[in-house]
């Protein structure tokens, strides 16, 4: 809603604390249940937890339709016009069987996503998001990657160590995102890109290069910080950036660009260490995480409405950045 947009960094913040908690408990829970009844309970278990979550899903109330008419007519011509022309190209024929309709159906879906999509990257906003959600899943991939064999190779940490240090990461995010969130409404959300990278930027290095264990967790916790800062202020920009009309799009774009870097950065990382054992992978992400955070940062610009920064100030006390 509107007169919510100013506190949409707290509150992406506050939900990305409740994940973090998920990713406490659930280890554990799981662990116990295992224990317990076997690995089919708690797989039963999840499985009745999801479908509850769907059941709540459902009862979430939709845009109304006006509103969503009202967006759109305010949307940037561009992207309704290359919309439309990607829409009539790939109109499907009248008159099909079934199976002709679907496929001419999905085929005008793409077809207009893509349209959309070329449209939304000659914003310089968004590509800058590309950059900023890019560098946030490079480290999610080194940390589940390429963390844990440093931490075996150089200090013969075992799986309990390593778990230690992830569920010390959940409960950092649990602490620091509804912060972080609030940092992100009150001072704009890239303000914070520059000291999250770096933190996250000279953690992993630290990670690469420590000498004992108590430095390597030391550098984790600060690596660990600089993600629960940078998390909820992408999540908030790309909310405030996304254009009313193609929401949906703008957000999938986004989430692309998290899928291709979660994906291609494990294998990356992984053949890097195994040619190169040591520090190599978690230096390159140093690098590249500080290059690509001060890229993130050039390339955008903030386009939040937010309340002044008075401990009273509400929404009706915006100020456009």
């Amino acid at each position: 809603r509107h007169h919510l947009r100013p506190y949409r960094g707290l509150i992406v913040g506050t939900q990305g604390g409740l994940i973090a908690v998920g990713y406490v408990l659930g280890p554990a829970i799981g662990g116990l249940l295992t224990d317990a009844f076997g690995a089919q309970t708690a797989y039963c278990v999840v499985a009745a937890l999801t479908a509850g979550c769907a059941a709540l899903y459902a009862t979430l109330p939709e845009v109304p339709a006006a509103a969503c008419a009202a967006a759109a007519s305010a949307a940037p011509a561009a992207a309704t016009a290359a919309t439309a022309a990607a829409a009539t190209a790939s109109a499907p024929s009248v008159g099909g069987s079934g199976g002709s309709a679907w496929a001419g159906d999905s085929r005008k879906l793409l077809s207009e996503a893509a349209g959309t999509w070329r449209v939304l990257l000659r914003d310089p906003n968004q590509q800058g998001l590309l950059l900023g959600n890019s560098v946030l899943f490079l480290n999610y991939a080194a940390m589940v990657t390429a963390l844990p064999l440093q931490a075996f190779h150089t200090f013969g940490a075992t799986p309990g160590d390593i778990g230690m240090l992830f569920s010390l990461a959940s409960i950092l995010g649990v602490v620091l995102s509804p912060v972080a969130g609030g940092w992100a409404d009150r001072y704009g959300r890239l303000t914070l890109i520059v000291p999250s990278t770096v933190m996250m930027t000279a953690g992993c290095a630290g990670v690469a290069f420590a000498g004992d264990w108590s430095h390597f967790v030391a550098a984790y916790v600060l690596w660990s910080v600089g993600e629960a800062v940078l998390s909820p202020a992408v999540s908030a920009y790309a909310a405030d950036v996304a254009p009313k009309a193609n929401t949906g799009s703008a957000m999938a774009l986004s989430k692309q660009a998290q899928d291709f870097v979660f994906f291609a950065a494990p294998l990356g990382l992984g053949v890097l260490y195994d040619a190169c054992p040591g520090p190599a992978a978690m230096a390159t992400t140093a690098v590249l995480t500080s290059f690509g955070g001060a890229a993130f940062r050039a390339r955008s610009r903030e386009v939040l409405v937010q309340p002044l920064a008075g401990p009273r100030s509400g929404p009706a006390a915006a100020t456009k950045l």
